[in-house]
């Protein structure tokens, strides 16, 4: 019987210590997908999705419907430069501090990591929390300007669940799968380090290119231009789209 015992303490210590490698709980480098539904007040209901990746100081807004990634850099505190990405044609458009300070959470580089600033969380109401095998889920709402309901991941500093209801249209976030292997996330950042790239300030000087005049057409080089687009194939502003 003490052999059982013993034995049975020690596979179950075995078993623990797996369960906490497959939970890593390093937030700096993550893979996030988010299903996104949308439904405004005509009953159109849409979907699409977004991919979060984040590596150190970098963090990518990647959007596969119109293969467009936004990967946000912090050099300090306050100072955030934005670079787009448009994947299908291999090209990129480089955003300087000053070229964003109209969008909303310019500054804000938790606004950009975890898709919901830390000052919404700050002034949300907690609700409850539980305790899982990979850590802590915290439950909010927040009831001001609109009504919105979530579900975070402190350890990861990611949303779970987001869900907002307004006057004229119902959008929830959905986590949909992640991982933290670092060397699927460095090869996501470096497949794009090769890309042509224009400086934002400098694409007015050049009318003889073509994937500029199409992308300026289309709204996509606009400054609050986010990775979404609408029916018509115009991008919508980045307010729209971040918490």
């Amino acid at each position: 019987m003490r052999y059982l015992i013993i034995f049975t303490l020690l596979t179950l210590g075995f078993v623990q210590e797996s369960d906490a490698e497959t939970c890593n709980l390093n937030s700096n480098t993550v893979y996030a997908e988010y299903e996104i539904e949308t439904t405004l007040r005509t009953d159109n209901t849409t979907r699409t999705s977004l991919i979060l990746v984040r590596q150190g100081q970098q963090v990518a807004h990647y959007y596969p419907q119109t293969q467009i990634t936004e990967i946000w850099e912090s050099a300090k505190p306050g100072i955030i430069k934005k670079t787009r990405y448009f994947d299908a044609h291999q090209r990129a458009i480089e955003y300087q501090p000053g070229d964003i300070s109209g969008q909303a959470g310019h500054t804000d580089w938790s606004h950009r990591v975890q898709l919901i600033s830390d000052s919404l969380l700050q002034h949300a109401t907690k609700t409850g929390s539980q305790t899982t095998d990979c850590g802590i889920k915290e439950h909010y709402q927040y009831d001001k300007n609109a009504q919105i309901s979530l579900t975070w991941l402190p350890q990861l500093k990611l949303l779970e669940r987001f869900r907002l209801k307004g006057a004229d249209r119902e959008e929830t976030w959905t986590l949909k799968t992640s991982h933290t292997d670092p060397e699927k996330i460095a090869a996501f950042f470096a497949s794009r380090d090769h890309y042509l790239s224009t400086d934002f300030a400098d694409i007015g000087d050049d009318h003889t290119d073509p994937f500029l005049t199409k992308m300026i057409n289309q709204g996509f080089l606009e400054k609050g231009a986010s990775g979404f687009y609408d029916q018509h194939g115009r991008a919508l502003q980045a307010e729209n789209h971040q918490h």
